[in-house]
């Protein structure tokens, strides 16, 4: 049972991941706060962006869930740090979410006028995907998302703090086992029986 818990709490944050905003060529960290419409209380947490590699930690009910997107290695690491475990997913071509906001999406969208969130000045977008119709506003300083507005949530980053990062944000820390979508219990797996005893003569 254990092992499924684990295995639940990690999905869930990989879903969170789809209203993160896309991660530009720049280095910063930020809290943001997601609200969702039913929800009393929103979702609270960090994000850390460092030249295209993203890590997003979300604080939930006492629960700290950690999701690192790495695409030049093609690989999603969501870390429970309660069990020093990580779920390692392919990352793909649909997770292009995290790259920076281009001008392929800027021709897409809809200009809607300038703002500002956080005290960065902001160009605010309107695009309609899949039938889904989203606002953006854009920093132009950090060519980031610092404010997404969809129909599910709406997500807004605060207190923007721009400077150099470790790289170690970016990996597993080293005494974490791994797990993949295969194999997401490592813990429950029978251990090996013992080897036959070798009797001297």
């Amino acid at each position: 049972m254990k092992g499924k818990r684990l295995f639940s709490t990690m999905l869930a944050g990989i879903a969170l991941l789809s209203l993160v905003g896309q991660a530009a060529a720049e280095e910063f960290w930020a809290q943001f706060v997601m609200k969702t419409p039913g929800e009393i209380l929103p979702v609270k947490g960090n994000i850390f962006v460092k030249n295209g590699l993203v890590r997003h930690e979300v604080h939930e009910r006492g629960d700290r869930q950690v999701t690192i997107v790495r695409p030049d290695k093609g690989i999603i690491w969501v870390l429970n740090t309660d069990d020093k475990m990580y779920l390692e997913i392919a990352y793909q071509e649909a997770d292009r979410r995290f790259d920076s906001w281009t001008p392929e999406k800027e021709k897409k969208a809809r200009f809607l006028g300038k703002d500002s969130v956080s005290g960065f000045a902001c160009k605010k977008y309107e695009l309609a995907e899949d039938g889904t119709r989203t606002i953006y506003w854009v920093s132009t300083d950090l060519n980031f998302p610092l404010k997404i507005e969809g129909p599910d949530a709406t997500m807004e980053y605060k207190n923007i703090d721009e400077g150099p990062l470790a790289d170690t944000l970016f990996d597993p820390p080293p005494d974490y086992d791994r797990i993949t979508m295969d194999d997401p219990t490592p813990e429950d797996r029978e251990p090996p029986p013992p080897a036959p005893l070798k009797l001297e003569k």
